[in-house]
């Protein structure tokens, strides 16, 4: 149930990110190749839409959100 309920919290802050970026800025894609999360979020602290703190914050949950998602990372 933990799982569920982890896995559930990481695709609403990926969506909410991709959500905030793509009414800002018009667009999740690069041409016809959509931006990966990372891309996302330095795109919005680049333009001032977070500080770095909060990029770094959104990096870790990131990579914690990877390490659950991927078998690979899982021991």
């Amino acid at each position: 149930m933990i799982t569920l309920s982890l896995d559930q919290a990481f695709k609403a802050f990926e969506a909410t990110i991709s959500h905030i970026h793509e009414k800002i800025c018009g667009s999740n894609y690069t041409g016809t190749t959509r931006l990966q999360l990372s891309s996302i979020i330095d795109r919005m602290s680049k333009r001032n839409m977070i500080d770095q703190e909060k990029q770094s914050r959104y990096h870790k949950l990131r990579n914690i959100r990877n390490m659950n998602a991927h078998p690979s990372f899982q021991t």
